[in-house]
């Protein structure tokens, strides 16, 4: 064994070497089949992941991502950078691993525009109602600057123009209010709704205005109504009462205003009547005063004067038409019955006593 390396001195294999098959020499640029194909599969899978960044990462530069996503949105085109490096030395597996966490990243970027958009619309709404002008100057500059042609961005960006006069005229409309200046008020919140409808404190501010000046002119009739009923002025009360009536036609204090109409009026339409029944009495006009207290008690049979005073006024009714008939036809008397009777009408005249003796 140990002999053998110094005594073998010529090849194993008869022949010479020039019959023997070359060897090759290797080469760096010689790959596999196999490898081959996968650098292939890898550059098209690169190209499409690179297509879909490129879709993504315009509609990130058009929506402003640099602006609310600086560090995340520059991260991503780091990303891209190094995988297009890769990609130029042939390393298309590494540079699809790069875009493929470049293509995630903008994905979340985008995500974080919705979620933004959506907190920037929900603040420039917010901060319009309660008259923030620069909270709502800057959530809707967010808003805008991510989704411009956003319909609900437009319309917020509308209203936040007109937000410094809303704001004002609701101001002036709630001094009014605090100074009982209803119609004032009213007419400021009326210009801050015109201004915009969709503002619910401006709506709702208008809405009590206008209760108030309703309510307001309801006081009115009805102070109207108590002063002409102090002054006798029936018609007048009741006008106004029937026009306080309308504006609240479920108010019970109108019904019990007009009851309160009716009673006066039927009092002193009494108290009226009595005294000319009574008047009419003085001058001994008895039938007409009987006439008077029968037509009072047809109307209210529980009133006690007018039902005391007619019995005596029928009693001296009576007896003045019996006289009056005798004097009236004195030939009555020819007959003795008539006599007697016309003896016993003038005994019972001269029985009543006189009352201005």
């Amino acid at each position: 064994m140990f002999l053998l390396p110094q005594l073998v001195t010529n090849p194993w294999i008869a022949g010479d070497e020039e019959d023997l098959p070359a060897i090759p020499e290797a080469s760096p640029s010689t790959v596999s089949p196999s490898t081959a194909a996968e650098l292939t599969r890898y550059r098209q899978e690169s190209q499409g992941v690179l297509a879909e960044i490129m879709a993504i990462r315009d509609r990130l530069v058009e929506s402003q991502a640099e602006r609310w996503a600086q560090v995340e949105f520059q991260q991503a085109l780091d990303l891209i950078a190094a995988g297009d490096e890769r990609y130029s030395y042939g390393d298309y597996e590494s540079s699809l691993e790069q875009f493929r966490q470049a293509r995630s990243r903008l994905v979340d970027i985008e995500k974080l525009g919705r979620q933004k958009l959506a907190d920037a619309k929900l603040e420039a709404g917010d901060a319009i109602e309660s008259l923030n002008l620069n909270v709502a100057s800057a959530s809707i500059e967010l808003a805008r600057a991510i989704a411009p042609q956003d319909p609900l961005v437009q319309k917020l960006a509308a209203r936040a123009e007109t937000l410094a006069q809303v704001a004002e005229h609701i101001d002036s409309g709630d001094e009014a209010l605090d100074r009982d200046r209803f119609r004032t008020a009213q007419s400021e919140y009326r210009k801050a709704v015109d201004l915009d409808p969709l503002h619910k404190r401006a709506t709702e501010s208008l809405a009590l205005a206008n209760r108030e000046v309703t309510a307001s002119e309801f006081r009115g009739h009805m102070s109207s109504g108590f002063a002409a009923l102090e002054s006798k002025d029936y018609k007048g009360a009741r006008s106004a009462f029937l026009e306080a009536g309308k504006i609240y036609p479920r108010d019970t204090s109108v019904q019990q205003a007009l009851a309160q109409v009716d009673n006066r009026e039927s009092g002193h339409f009494v108290n009226r009547e009595l005294e000319r029944a009574i008047d009419l009495e003085s001058r001994e006009a008895w039938r007409d005063a009987l006439l008077i207290y029968e037509s009072l008690l047809e109307l209210d049979p529980s009133l006690t004067d007018a039902r005391v005073r007619l019995i005596p006024a029928r009693v001296r009714a009576d007896l003045d038409d019996r006289l009056s008939g005798y004097i009236e036809e004195p030939l009555r008397l020819s007959s003795e019955a008539d006599y007697l009777a016309a003896q016993a009408a003038l005994e019972d005249a001269k029985g009543i006593p006189n009352i201005l003796s």
